[in-house]
């Protein structure tokens, strides 16, 4: 099985390195980007592509959003003309609005923002032109490393004096990116086994929180973690809630994932503990019972 991943620094290419390194079933192809993934195609034969979702495309002007839309159409009419799997990751920043139910995959986003619509189109055309693809729906994604993660950005601010910012109206359930990478790889070995299964999918963590909650369990990690003498920095204040207005809660419903494929949502809160003593570690930050690191 032969993986092309074209982005080689996102948190999820990185896990899922990890995930296939132990293995002698995968290979994966790091590109960096869509030309470097194309010029690979020309001379190479692999079984899927899986992209990687944007960073945060809330935030993004619509001309990076077109451009990763080039990416995914690209790289689809490849899979067309190859007979390739697609997987396409996609943040949940799609659904826009607040929900009170759980988000069902058969829902359609119908985001208010333009670069967002942008998205909202792409989804709609993948599920058209080819019916060899997986589409996950993803909810926030912490990580210790690569782009696209929450905790580095966080950690290295609160090690510098920096306070952070975490919006109180916003709650998700946040995932380990190591779950995803896990899943993203079961689901294409089953399907790559005969299971008949294409189509959207959501995979969310177990407990939701509001960003700011998540937020502030993060900083108690990193204080139950890091030996006294690396956070003296710490800015007293170190979490301002920030209320972008109304609630809004973006809580996936993952029924479909676990009925079809037999993966679970993941609890975030040990994993959390692991990514923030391994990004100490890979920092040089000493630790509280370093005996205990995994990495």
């Amino acid at each position: 099985m032969k993986l092309l991943i074209p982005d080689n620094r996102h948190g999820l290419t990185l896990a899922l390195q990890q995930e296939t390194a132990p293995r002698h079933d995968v290979d994966m192809w790091l590109a960096d980007g869509l030309s470097d993934a194309l010029n690979y195609l020309n001379e190479h034969r692999a079984d899927v592509v899986v992209i990687p979702p944007l960073i945060h495309p809330e935030r993004l002007p619509l001309t990076v959003i077109e451009q990763h839309a080039v990416l995914v159409e690209t790289l689809q009419a490849s899979c067309q003309r190859l007979d390739m799997m697609l997987v396409w990751c996609v943040g949940h920043q799609l659904f826009e609005q607040d929900h009170e139910h759980l988000l069902s995959e058969g829902e359609q986003p119908r985001p208010l923002a333009a670069a967002l619509q942008k998205l909202a189109e792409i989804e709609s055309a993948v599920r058209q032109h080819w019916h060899r693809h997986v589409i996950i729906r993803t909810s926030e994604l912490f990580g210790s490393e690569g782009d696209g993660m929450a905790l580095p950005e966080q950690l290295s601010g609160w090690l510098a004096g920096e306070t952070v910012i975490a919006d109180d109206h916003l709650f998700l359930a946040p995932l380990p990116v190591d779950a995803l990478a896990r899943a993203v790889l079961g689901m294409i070995l089953q399907l790559d086994n005969g299971a008949d299964a294409w189509g959207t999918f959501h995979l969310s963590g177990r407990e939701p929180v509001s960003q700011f909650e998540f937020a502030a369990a993060v900083l108690a990690c990193l204080r139950d973690t890091a030996m006294p003498d690396a956070l003296l920095a710490l800015p007293e204040t170190a979490i301002v809630a920030e209320g972008l207005g109304s609630t809004v809660r973006r809580i996936l419903g993952c029924q479909k994932i676990l009925m079809t494929f037999g993966i679970h949502q993941t609890a975030w809160r040990e994993p959390l503990q692991y990514h923030v003593r391994r990004w100490l570690s890979m920092h040089g930050i000493p630790t509280v019972n370093e005996g205990a690191d995994a990495d």
